[in-house]
């Protein structure tokens, strides 16, 4: 493993996150892994990022885009290998913030003693994706596992971390009611039916609709209602129904045409 650190010169912060980078690593393959350490001198703004998937060159080595953008500055170490994997790390550079509490985007809570726990929770993170794509030694795990293995490795390191897993609430979808449009039949306006009681009306129409599409194929029904008024008082025959969710079904008229019908400008025959 290779390390470099970008953004700080003092002995004490890079002999702590030498250190911390190879306790976290030990055991772990890290041959061709390369790892950069970046600072953040504006805000508390912090994380990880992992190529591991693919390999890298000194071409891709900084970022260049996002937030990341403004360490592409930085030069390129000439003694980087031709390809590697590559973890980056950006952290605060002020002791003052410690303890540290933050929330993560995956719903987690963590709170950091001091920056090397921060620094050692970080890397153990994007560590996990590095063992999973370079070393296949985590198939199918994604940001939920690579965090509890984070956790699970600092603590038994001696890292002060604590970490809470976030119950995700989801919010019940409202069941959306029948478009009236989709029951409606100009026909009874007449009748005085949908003013005087519209639930009873929508009530007795999805009745109408759930036995029509429990009929077989063949069986005669009547044309209630045509806007065009040619079919109006003809007998029909149903053909085919159709999904679940449709309020139309297929008929075959008696000149032997078949339309889409809603099923609600139709009538049973007794």
């Amino acid at each position: 493993m290779k390390l470099y650190i970008f953004g700080s010169n003092s002995p004490k912060r890079i002999k702590q996150i030498t250190t911390t980078v190879h306790r976290i690593a030990e055991g772990t393959d890290t041959n061709e892994l390369v790892v950069s350490v970046y600072f953040n001198h504006i805000n508390t703004w912090n994380g990880g990022f992992t190529l591991a998937q693919q390999w890298v060159t000194s071409k891709f080595f900084h970022p260049k885009r996002g937030r990341w953008r403004r360490f592409a500055q930085h030069p390129v170490p000439e003694n980087i290998p031709s390809k590697f994997k590559l973890v980056r790390l950006l952290l605060i550079d002020n002791d003052k913030v410690y303890p540290l509490i933050q929330k993560d985007i995956y719903n987690w809570t963590h709170k950091y003693e001091t920056f090397q726990d921060h620094l050692a929770y970080l890397f153990a993170h994007e560590l996990h994706h590095f063992r999973r794509y370079h070393l296949d030694l985590h198939p199918g795990e994604g940001e939920q596992s690579a965090n509890k293995w984070a956790l699970k490795r600092t603590i038994s390191l001696g890292f002060r971390v604590e970490s809470v897993q976030h119950r995700i609430r989801h919010r019940k979808k409202k069941k959306s009611g029948v478009p009236f449009a989709k029951l409606y039949n100009p026909s009874d306006c007449k009748y005085g039916q949908i003013f005087l009681n519209r639930e009873k009306y929508t009530r007795e129409k999805l009745l109408l609709v759930e036995r029509l599409r429990e009929k077989s194929i063949g069986t005669l029904v009547q044309i209630i209602h045509d806007p065009r008024k040619i079919y109006t008082g003809q007998f029909a025959t149903i053909e085919k129904i159709l999904r679940r969710n449709s309020f139309r079904i297929v008929i075959k008229t008696p000149d032997k045409k078949l339309w889409r019908w809603p099923m609600v400008w139709l009538k049973e025959i007794e």
